[in-house]
């Protein structure tokens, strides 16, 4: 019985202590130094990483340095190939990803694309791959003025044209008058793949994306004040978001210009006119314009996707298309509200 016990003590004590592996690190490698988050020692001719890992669990791999590729394995025992030595996720990987969730860090969208572990700047708003760039994008918190999530006010990403296209913004060295390696990415035909979220939620997929340069008068201020470019990216897999509620959602709290609601631009329309619109919206597959100028009469404040979706069933129903698509399409956004919730 006492050995017993002490069995137990043993293994219940291995799942609270935490062991550590001190490992010198003889390299002046900024680089390496950088990645395996190595400490000065005495000197900087000396640097030390660190391991830890709970007792008992399951030992981490040794760090290595960075091979002639630059792979390495990390800190944590895992191997990281860089983004730029290797292609981006395979086609039909990509289609089977779009309108799902991919989990809130950068690091799960890119293991879910290419099925490894990989090494990219982490605190920029893309990752090069030899032949495209995943892109990510963190949309203000619908209400907060303050770009709440990770957007900067001074540059904020918005929808437009009911989701098809969304602002994103480069700095201006890196767009190089769009004859840089990442601009001839960037304006090739559905060759990046997006992540927006809202906030700090999870990363939605929205698939393929290719851009271009927005040429207005406050361009050229822009690039002056803070070095930037605007762009707008174009969804290739905008229909295939239609019956995402989640992408819905996303879009309807985000967008507050008039593209998508035509409506505001005539408000003294016949409510007739109105419905026909919505009619035809919905025809065309453009659900979230269509559920975004159901509520366009309504405050800000009192829009949601289940009052956009109410308010179209009854404009429908009112005006009695016998179109059979149209059921169609609102069942099927339906079905996907039901599994679905942001």
């Amino acid at each position: 019985l006492s050995t017993s016990l002490s069995e137990e003590k043993d293994s219940n004590l291995a799942k609270v202590t935490t062991s550590v592996r001190i490992l010198l690190l003889e390299t002046e490698d900024p680089v390496a130094i950088r990645k395996l988050r190595a400490k000065k020692l005495v000197s900087d001719t000396y640097h030390i990483v660190t391991q830890n890992w709970i007792t008992g669990g399951q030992e981490p791999n040794l760090p290595s340095l960075p091979n002639s590729n630059g792979t390495y394995t990390d800190v944590h025992g895992l191997m990281r190939t860089p983004t730029q030595t290797i292609s981006l996720g395979a086609a039909d990987t990509v289609r089977s990803l779009v309108g799902r969730r991919m989990g809130k860090s950068k690091d799960t969208c890119l293991e879910r694309l290419v099925n490894g572990k990989l090494d990219y700047p982490q605190r920029s708003g893309y990752a090069e791959f030899q032949d495209g760039l995943a892109l990510f994008v963190n949309m203000p918190v619908s209400g907060s003025s303050s770009g709440s999530g990770g957007a900067n006010t001074r540059y904020l990403n918005e929808w437009s044209d009911g989701g098809r296209s969304m602002s994103w913004f480069l700095r201006s060295h890196e767009w190089a008058n769009g004859d840089s390696p990442i601009a001839k990415k960037l304006l090739r035909e559905c060759s990046c793949v997006l992540f927006v979220r809202m906030g700090r939620g999870d990363f939605l997929c929205c698939g393929y994306c290719h851009t271009k340069q927005e040429e207005n008068k406050q361009q050229q201020q822009l690039q002056e004040d803070w070095g930037l470019v605007e762009l707008k990216l174009n969804l290739c897999n905008w229909e295939e978001l239609q019956n995402c509620s989640d992408f819905v959602t996303m879009v309807s709290a985000n967008n507050n210009d008039d593209d998508d609601a035509p409506f505001n631009k005539q408000k003294k329309n016949k409510k007739k006119e109105k419905k026909v619109s919505l009619s035809s919206m919905v025809l065309q597959g453009n659900m979230v314009g269509a559920l975004f100028a159901a509520v366009a009469h309504l405050p800000e404040g009192k829009r949601s996707v289940e009052t956009s979706i109410q308010l179209l069933q009854q404009a429908l129903e009112e005006e009695g298309e016998e179109d059979s698509r149209i059921a169609k399409r609102m069942n099927a956004l339906l079905d996907t509200m039901k599994k679905n919730t942001l």
